[in-house]
């Protein structure tokens, strides 16, 4: 390609007289004439020597050089110092000229006049000397000439060239036509002694310039050359053609757009803003609230329960204080507890039914486990199918071929020290330690070992790279695309250690390494090596790309300190036969590179492969299986003991609960796996999250309800006349509503979360729900059914696990509550609603929830690489060296859609980038995104198929691009007459109908010489143009660069879809990632307003939008805190409406309840931010599952403070932590905690951050707010009493229901629970045949309690109990509560 580009040279070329052709200069004198044979040193033709008068012009080469030298005939010349031959080869060389510069025609037009004056000129003698010379059979040709040139016409034809791009490689011509230098170490004179260099492949002879003012007399009659020259931002002859455009002159761009100033922090004073606020409004709310607190202490209210703070014993009351609400939630509440009792005493009666019942239908639906499908697959894990970037994915890749898979090795030689060598033409240069004889040999031999002898191995049959690897150019070039600075020798070891000697000075890989890198599409690089720099593959190795670690400004790849092999693959993932031969060899490629690495520890070697971060998932899953298994085995041993109830040794194996437990570990198990069951049944994947976190939950509120249960039922007192199983069911009957207020608001939480779009979310969301409301089903009837065998059991006499044993203890049963009921109801509730402990904690807890507002707002939304793979990972290696070694980023499209018209001109101009095209165009506005990278993140100019396929198919006198088969009677394939004939040597070009040294002609005709195609001919050739490989002949064929980048119809009739790609700048972080794509799509809406204005109207289906391979892991961060507070905020909803309805229309409890979750959900984050735990996927999954456990955490409390009619608010409260309280701490908390401590020592860092630490957080902090914070605030702002129970309980006292152990009954007194049973912290001695306490206290008489001590009675227990002073509000009532 480069000497396509170079070949602006096409000069004549032949051979002159010495002694004549230096004798005379003066104007109207030639210096050659006609054409003489070859050059002996390059094989092409030289001009005759000829120093005498210029001669005539025919009116045929007037007209010739009219369309090819207008400006020259325009000077209104009369002589040629040039024959018809001699302009043929000028057709020639300019139509290459022209390739490499027709998008700006001021600097095409500059070089056009150069070589016309140097070819045809009269007055050559003037400026040009020949040297030297060689004879030929048809006469003496020139072979080396002076050529003296103003400096002024240098400089400003230089300037107008120097920013022309070169679209297919998305580098500037200048960059390939200045001898490999680049910016600004390109000059005039290098630029121009490029091009008269006989080692660039395509000048026939040397021309040596030299640079002076203008009107320098040189002696001799020499003197400087100058004429016309245009700059790049005006048209050509008087506006003729239009200027060039901003990409390719600087001087015709508006200003640049500037990075926009960041966003000023909203400060007060010296103070961030939100931080002050809300201190200010944390010490407004807590003088507010201590103000209420003292006025209420020294106030007595009028109706004291109406106030909030202080309330005391509440009056008698009637019908007519009981409001509708209260009335129709006590009916409704004493259904459920109708209905759930009536069903407890069945299934207690029927247990083994129930039991296989359960476990049959249980079991079937698990049985779908089989066929569940585990998705591993990054893509599908964090990307929707629905969300707008798996479309555009998909659309990508039905539309063009899909992203190749990445295979990448990037190698470092820290060891090996940098060193000076003395190049052949840029003296001593610094090589850095990687760039070394001995370390590129073995890279050879490494990326050549992959290549040819790495075999996978699919269905029997051998898979090699060349098998599944991507070929830009094939089938005419077979060879795969593999980047790396080993194609500058194509691969081939020989071809670098080749080297040449010239004047005892020897060239070698060094200077053909300094050369490429300069000028990577050069065929020849101009040192005596004569080596092209183009990859075996047909396409360049951009050094940017292929090497890193050097200093990105300064581009000195000579001291890049690492090399990066790339080996692309096809990524046809929907072929089933393709799919798999690609991931068996990237098996083998992985297996071989980690034995490479260890074989070879001089190296710092990173590797990847596509699979790899689906690999690492699972391995990180699979490493883990034996911690999570630990953790569960913990959770379920703490289960089973903490069951218990051991009251003597001798009766440890009779009191032991581990078959309950067990079986209720079974119940919570089973109602997991049904879940899976059932959506694998319908087809629903699940992910590894599912499987960890899921089980973690419904652990949770499973063990909370069997707590809740199994606690309730020890400590309730069997009725006189009541068998096990109507106890069971009376049991049940009261602790079912609450049960199913947190089942239910759960499951339907997480069912509306799954509206979601995020896939980790969703499906978490999906089977949590279910299985939650499985074991909200399976506790009602497997467990109960448990519980009925159980007890049946331990009445018995027989032995926990062992039943088959004889019965070893006659003992009554001696009921003895356990640490936690003590502590907690005899220490921590009295604490707890101590005056100033109160007003304490309200303190505290609203302190840290405006504290964790503000760390909230500063938590990164991020999920980094590292986190995601195990400790030990190769990959770690990897992500390191992206980030710090690469010098670019991953590669970007901006596709256009369906719709566009590209054969309308306007339409052209809304998407090109050369001249006549619009400012804001999309090339141009990616162009003007690159100039300010480090905000865009855009680093690099589009590469623009349009652009080049006009230059393509332009017409030419000599060598075109865009050519057919001719008609010609010379042609031996007229028959083709009309097909496409590519521009290769062996096709000589067709300069004149019908003359015999052509076979092909140009596709348009000469007189649209630099007007573009109109709109029959634009689709006609674009097909070739992406069939067309590029070549010396014509550097601007699109099959390398543009073969995928144009998607037709079927009939080729139009374009369906096209692609302009770049590249990213290096994304180092999760969050410059997601910046990336957010801007990019800013960007692409920007192009795509751009092109609908001014009346342009592509149609409703086309869009602008960017693609990249990373975009479907990161689109999520873009909305994450929105989706976030949507699923949160539908999440509560259910929540609330539930716990209204289940709190007996209660609107004050279930704002109590969402608040005291959202405080719970806030403090989380905001220990997230302290705990280093990212914002992502992940943790919005667990939050989501926080809102569950809070739940169980707090409904249960709730309920129980709504259901009491002790006096006042603070005594509910106490009541509340002391009788509910350990069934919480014990069933949620407790259950938690020795999993969760287990998770720590996870070999993930994913499991250590998401699963260890959130998970210690949620349940820390959900335990804390719902047993310390909850029964405070309740004790300041709970509901009143309800007033229909209190009524109830106030009609039975009157009615003498209600009986005080010795026979009297108390109204104003009598504790009462209102459907919840008394606690005891003492022993309960009794057997389950006699008497008990009913759920409304409904107490019996002394003597109808046996005791197991038959010297002591009941008189004797009662002056065991406590003293009335652990309880605050105390009095007689309590000491029934501990009977």
């Amino acid at each position: 390609m480069a000497s396509h580009l170079h070949t602006l040279i096409f000069l004549v070329s032949l051979s002159l007289t010495q002694v004549l052709a230096t004798d005379v200069h003066e104007e109207g004198t030639c210096i050659w004439y006609g054409e003489c044979g070859e050059n002996p040193d390059t094989g092409f033709t030289v001009n005759c020597d000829y120093n005498g008068p210029a001669k005539p012009m025919t009116t045929v080469q007037r007209q010739r050089l009219l369309q090819i030298c207008p400006d020259l005939i325009n000077r209104g010349i009369d002589t040629l110092c040039c024959d018809d031959d001699q302009i043929s080869t000028l057709q020639i060389n300019l139509a290459l000229a022209t390739q490499a510069f027709a998008r700006c025609p001021s600097c095409s037009e500059n070089v056009v006049n150069m070589y016309c004056d140097l070819a045809c000129d009269p007055n050559t003698s003037v400026y040009l000397d020949a040297t030297k010379y060689t004879d030929n059979p048809e006469g003496r040709g020139i072979t080396e000439i002076y050529f003296y040139m103003s400096q002024e016409w240098s400089n400003s034809s230089f300037d107008s060239c120097k920013d022309v791009v070169f679209p297919a490689a998305n580098v500037k011509a200048m960059d390939i036509l200045c001898d490999g230098y680049k910016g600004d170490e390109c000059t005039p004179y290098i630029w121009l002694n490029f091009l008269g260099n006989t080692a660039n492949g395509f000048s026939p002879f040397t021309i040596k310039y030299q640079l002076d003012p203008a009107g320098t007399d040189l002696g001799r009659g020499l003197t400087p050359h100058d004429f016309n020259s245009y700059s790049c931002a005006e048209g050509v002859r008087g506006n003729e053609t239009e200027s060039c455009s901003c990409q390719d002159c600087a001087a015709s761009c508006p200003p640049f757009p500037t990075i926009p100033p960041e966003a000023e922090p909203f400060m007060i004073g010296k103070l961030e803003g939100v931080n002050l606020i809300l201190l200010v409004v944390f010490l407004a709310l807590m003088f507010s609230f201590l103000t209420l607190i003292i006025c209420c202490e020294t106030t007595e209210p009028r109706d004291p329960e109406e106030t909030p703070l202080k309330s005391k014993t509440p009056k008698e009351i009637t019908e007519k204080d009981v409001s509708n609400f209260e009335r129709v939630g006590k009916i409704f509440d004493d259904q459920l507890q109708s209905f759930f009792t009536r069903w407890g005493t069945w299934v207690a009666y029927h247990p083994w039914p129930v039991i296989v019942v359960s476990l049959v239908i249980s079991i079937g639906l698990s049985c779908g486990f089989i066929m569940i499908n585990v998705t591993t697959d990054p893509v599908e894990l964090w990307s929707a199918t629905t969300s707008r970037v798996r479309i555009e994915k998909d659309y990508y890749d039905e539309t063009f071929v899909p992203f190749y898979r990445t295979e990448q090795i990037i190698v470092r030689a820290p060891t090996m020290e940098p060193y000076e060598w003395d190049t052949y033409g840029d003296g001593k240069v610094t090589f850095s330690g990687i760039l070394n004889k001995e370390s590129l040999l073995t890279l050879f031999e490494l990326s050549n070992h992959i290549t040819y002898n790495i075999q996978g191995t699919y269905k029997s049959e051998t898979v090699m790279l060349e098998d599944i690897c991507y070929m830009p150019v094939a089938p005419d070039v077979p060879y795969c695309a593999t980047t790396s600075p080993m194609q500058y020798w194509q691969n081939d070891p020989d071809r670098f250690l080749y080297t040449v000697t010239v004047d005892n000075k020897t060239a070698d890989w060094h200077d053909h390494f300094l050369y490429c890198v300069r000028s990577p599409l050069a065929i020849k690089d101009t040192t005596p090596l004569q080596q092209q720099c183009i990859g075996r593959f047909g396409g360049p190795a951009f050094p940017f790309v292929a090497l890193g670690g050097y200093e990105l400004e300064k581009e000195n790849y000579n001291e890049a300190t690492a090399v990066s092999i790339v080996f692309p693959v096809n990524n046809f993932k929907e072929d089933p036969e393709f799919y798999p031969r690609a991931l068996a060899w990237e098996a083998k490629y992985l297996e071989y590179m980690e034995e490479y690495v260890e074989e070879h520890p001089e190296f710092d070697i990173a590797y990847s492969s596509e699979r790899s971060i689906e690999d690492e998932l699972t391995r990180s899953s699979q490493a883990d299986i034996i911690t999570i298994m630990i953790s569960y085995i913990a959770i379920f041993g703490y289960i089973a003991i903490a069951l218990g109830e051991f009251s003597k040794c001798e009766r440890i194996m009779v009191d032991s609960k581990v078959t309950l437990g067990l079986g209720g570990i079974t119940v919570i198990l089973l109602s997991v796996f049904a879940s899976m069951g059932v959506y694998a049944f319908i087809g629903i994947p699940t992910t590894l999250i599912i499987i960890e976190v899921v089980p973690f939950l419904i652990l949770a509120v499973g063990a909370d309800n069997i707590f809740i249960l199994v606690l309730d039922y020890q400590r309730d007192i069997r009725r006189e006349g009541e068998t096990r199983q109507e106890q069971i069911g009376r049991v049940l009957g009261r602790v079912a509503p609450s049960m199913m207020m947190c089942g239910f608001s759960e499951s339907i939480a997480f069912f509306l979360g799954a509206i979601t779009e995020m896939p980790a979310v969703k499906t978490f969301a999906l089977y949590a729900a279910l299985a939650v409301l499985f074991d909200f089903i399976l506790q009602v009837t497997a467990f109960v059914a448990l519980l009925s065998v159980d007890t049946k059991r331990q009445e018995s006499g027989r032995f926990d696990i062992l039943w088959c044993l004889p019965t070893k203890s006659k003992e009554r049963l001696v009921r003895k509550p356990g640490f936690i009921q003590i502590f907690m109801k005899d220490y921590f509730a009295p604490f707890l609603t101590l005056k100033w402990i109160r007003a304490s904690t309200m303190i505290i807890f609203v302190g840290g929830f405006f504290t964790c507002i503000g760390l909230t707002l500063k938590l990164p939304v991020a999920l980094e690489q590292q986190v995601s793979v195990p400790e030990d990972s190769y990959l770690l290696a990897y992500f390191d060296a992206l980030a710090n070694d690469l010098r670019v980023g991953p590669p970007v499209y901006f596709v256009a859609t369906d719709g566009y018209d590209y054969t309308n001109r306007t339409a052209q101009n809304k998407i090109c980038g050369g001249s006549g095209c619009n400012e804001d165009s999309l090339t141009q506005q990616i162009f003007f995104a690159a100039s300010i990278s480090e905000y865009t993140k855009i680093a690099l100019p589009a590469n623009s198929w349009i652009d080049d396929y006009f230059d393509w198919i332009q017409p030419g006198f000599g060598i075109s691009c865009c050519r057919q088969f001719s008609e010609s009677r010379y042609n031996d394939d007229r028959n083709r007459s009309g097909e496409f004939c590519p521009s290769s040597p062996d096709l000589p070009p067709q300069t004149e109908p019908d003359a015999p040294r052509g076979t092909c002609g140009t596709c348009l005709p000469l007189s649209q010489i630099g007007a573009r195609p109109d709109e029959s001919q634009f689709m006609e050739y674009l097909p070739d143009f992406v069939k067309d490989n590029p070549n010396e002949n014509c550097g601007k064929g699109g099959h390398a660069a543009y073969g995928d980048a144009l998607s037709f119809l079927p009939d080729n009739s139009a374009l369906k879809a096209s692609w302009f790609y770049t590249y990213h700048t290096v994304l180092k972080t999760s969050a410059d990632f997601t910046d990336a794509l957010y801007k990019a799509r800013i960007l692409a809406d920007d192009i795509e307003d751009a092109i609908r204005k001014d009346g342009y109207d592509p149609g409703p289906d086309f869009k602008v939008f960017p693609y990249s391979i990373f975009y479907v892991y990161y689109e999520q961060y873009i909305t994450m805190i929105e989706d976030a507070l949507l699923n949160i905020g539908v999440a509560l909803i259910p929540i609330f409406v539930i716990s209204f309805f289940m709190l007996s229309f209660d609107f004050l409890s279930a704002v109590i309840i969402i608040l005291t979750i959202i405080m719970v959900l806030v403090d989380t984050l905001g220990i997230m931010y302290l705990w280093s735990i990212d914002f992502n996927a992940i943790s919005l999954v667990n939050l989501v599952m926080a809102i569950g456990m809070s739940v169980e955490f707090v409904s249960h409390m709730a309920r129980t403070f709504r259901m009491c009619t002790l006096k006042t608010r603070v005594q509910r409260a106490q009541y509340t932590v002391g009788y509910m309280g350990p069934s919480v701490l014990s069933g949620v908390a407790m259950t938690n905690l020795p999993g969760i401590i287990v998770l720590a020592f996870a070999e993930s860092l994913i499991f250590q951050i998401f699963y260890f630490r959130m998970f210690l957080v949620i349940t820390l902090l959900g335990a804390v707010h719902g047993l310390i914070f909850l029964p405070v605030a309740l004790s300041y702002i709970g509901p009143p009493i309800n007033k229909a129970r209190l009524l109830q309980v106030q009609q039975e006292r009157r009615a003498g229901i209600r009986k005080m152990p010795d026979g009297k009954s108390s109204d104003s007194e009598m504790l009462d629970t209102s459907g919840e049973h008394g606690m005891s912290t003492k022993e309960n001695n009794y057997t389950y045949q006699n008497g008990g306490m009913n759920n409304d206290h409904d107490y019996a008489e002394p003597a109808t309690i046996e005791t197991s001590m038959e010297e002591k009675d009941v008189q004797a227990d009662l002056k065991k109990l406590p003293p009335l002073k652990k309880f605050a509000p105390s009095n007689d009532e309590e000491q029934l509560t501990d009977l």
